[in-house]
């Protein structure tokens, strides 16, 4: 089984200021949230699941 990359406290606290920003900058924030996502993907994918 793949392990799901878990949020960061970081990444939690700027889904939190999510609700406070306009839709443009709301956007903006989650495209770089799952950008980061994708990289943890991608290098877990490479690595191999953790033995």
């Amino acid at each position: 089984m793949i392990p799901k990359p878990s949020l960061t406290l970081e990444d939690l606290e700027i889904l939190h200021q999510l609700q406070d920003d306009s839709p443009q900058i709301r956007a903006e924030k989650t495209s770089r949230l799952n950008s980061r996502r994708c990289d943890l993907i991608a290098r877990i994918n490479y690595n191999g699941p953790r033995r």
